[in-house]
């Protein structure tokens, strides 16, 4: 009996080791369960991370690339508004002088007609003629002795002499 009763208690060892081993098992498992839980988490907390500072960059990268695009086209416009304002406003003054100068030789060539249309005149012959003598040019100074001006108007006196002088008649 005396063995016996080692053997009933030894006999109930294995099982409590077996109950020691299950009960280890199911709280080294919970555990592991709990560890791997609490990992996966953290592997998840720490991908999303990455890929959200992988989309942020990349939505920072096209950003940026749009907006030099945008940037490249609003100066591209502005050139061309600029070019084509300075030709509209080159194209206006050009043909403002030109319009200018045409009228202005118009006027000239008119004034230049009627000269030669009177100088065919009897009157403008006459002139011409007078002008060849050389008194012209002393009536239209009145520097001939015996003349004098005043008041813009040429009057003829009798010089120190005792003559009065005149001029040619062609």
């Amino acid at each position: 009996m005396a063995l016996q009763h080692y053997q009933t208690q030894y006999e109930a060892f294995p099982a409590a080791i077996s109950q020691a081993a299950k009960e280890v098992l199911v709280n080294l498992k919970s555990a592991a369960d709990t560890t791997m839980r609490a990992s996966a988490e953290a592997a998840k907390a720490d991908l999303a991370e990455v890929v959200a500072n992988a989309a942020q960059k990349v939505a920072v990268n096209t950003a940026q690339k749009q907006m030099w695009k945008w940037a490249a086209g609003c100066i591209a416009v502005a050139f061309l508004s600029f070019g084509l304002f300075g030709a509209f406003v080159y194209y206006k003054t050009y043909t403002a002088g030109v319009n200018s100068g045409y009228g202005m030789g118009y006027n000239e060539a008119k004034d230049e007609k009627a000269a030669a249309a009177w100088a065919n005149t009897p009157q403008g012959r006459l002139a011409y003629r007078f002008a060849q003598t050389g008194s012209l040019n002393s009536l239209m100074k009145c520097d001939l002795p015996g003349w004098t001006e005043k008041k813009g108007v040429c009057f003829p006196y009798q010089a120190a002499d005792g003559h009065i002088y005149g001029w040619n008649i062609p």
